[in-house]
């Protein structure tokens, strides 16, 4: 059994002849996960301090890690009509990617989003407080926003499932240590159906759905199973309990 089909019958409870390794050594993983240049090459490698994106997002990190945005491009909500998205299908972005690919043939291969996500893409352009009001106070801004980022997001999804990768993940933090950033209803209402159209694409494509988000989740991990999604990576399990997310959703 290969890699590819290793960690295809993983994901899918198919009874894999062992569990898909990736915290090895390059030669010894079953899949690796591959970004635009968009992306890789938005923060200089290794460097901490101040950077702004590719979307006018400026970020600070003081590790190797990218760090928390702390300056929005969009002051205010009516920015949003002028703004001035940027071109995530740029064939150049894509070449490493391409290198990747070619030579990891034998591997699994993911995708990853240029956006991080949704969530992440919309506190980042217009500020995490300003977001949070705007979901009572200014509905339909934060709509159309999500809207924009979406058909984004469903764009590249088609890219990457031309280039012939099987995967598709996304980055989207949605837990503090011990609830939701926002309640579930906002979650259900806004949130909801949009995962659900990136699902239903990237599943047209016969690719798996990757969603990562540390924080306590515990509230919407059926709605994420009921959308579609086929990998849940949670790195923060401790906060809900291994073996309730165990019983509940194993």
């Amino acid at each position: 059994m290969d890699s590819i089909e290793l960690v295809k019958k993983a994901i899918e409870f198919d009874g894999p002849e062992r569990i898909p390794l990736d915290f090895l050594p390059p030669r010894y993983t079953d899949f690796c996960t591959v970004m635009n240049a968009s992306v890789t090459q938005t923060k200089p490698k290794g460097k901490t301090g101040i950077y702004t994106d590719i979307w006018g997002c400026t970020w600070k990190t003081v590790d190797k890690s990218m760090g928390r945005p702390f300056e929005s491009p969009m002051k205010k909500w009516e920015d949003l009509k002028n703004f001035k998205f940027p071109d995530l299908l740029k064939e150049e972005d894509y070449e490493v990617a391409r290198e990747i690919i070619a030579e990891n043939s034998h591997r699994y291969i993911i995708g990853g989003d240029p956006l991080i996500g949704l969530w992440e893409r919309a506190k980042a352009l217009v500020g995490t407080s300003n977001f949070l009001t705007g979901l009572h106070l200014f509905p339909q801004y934060v709509c159309e926003l999500l809207d924009k980022l979406l058909d984004l997001q469903l764009q590249v999804i088609e890219k990457w499932s031309k280039l012939g990768v099987h995967g598709f993940m996304t980055w989207d933090d949605w837990g503090t240590e011990n609830a939701l950033w926002i309640s579930p209803h906002f979650w259900r209402k806004v949130f909801k159906p949009r995962y659900k159209k990136v699902a239903d694409t990237i599943h047209s494509y016969n690719m798996h759905y990757f969603f990562h988000s540390c924080g306590f989740i515990l509230d919407i991990i059926p709605d994420l199973i009921e959308i579609g999604v086929d990998v849940l990576q949670i790195d923060q399990p401790e906060l809900m309990g291994i073996e309730k997310l165990g019983n509940e959703f194993g």
